[in-house]
């Protein structure tokens, strides 16, 4: 393996852990606003229609930035057990 591919193998790892840290993190602010929203009552939800629909634009952003964080991680695992299969198939 090469040293730029285990960078890059790496990096897409690293990139992809951060994604689903950061992903979960925004997925869990917008599902708790909106079960604190939906456990206030019909009153509380017409007041705060706004905030609950931007709790759902947040839980949603959050799930698809955790989803492609876990591809992103997939893709760098892949790639770097695929090169270490080569490397080992060159040193037989």
């Amino acid at each position: 393996m090469t040293r730029g591919d285990r960078l890059v193998a790496g990096g897409l790892m690293v990139f992809g852990l951060v994604a689903v840290i950061g992903g979960g993190v925004g997925l869990m602010e917008g599902f708790t606003t909106m079960q604190a929203i939906e456990a206030g009552g019909t009153l509380a939800q017409a007041i705060s229609i706004e905030e609950y629909s931007s709790a759902q634009t947040q839980f949603k952003l959050g799930l698809v930035a955790a989803l492609s964080g876990f591809a992103f991680i997939l893709i760098g695992g892949f790639g770097w057990v695929g090169e270490t299969i080569k490397d080992l198939a060159r040193s037989e």
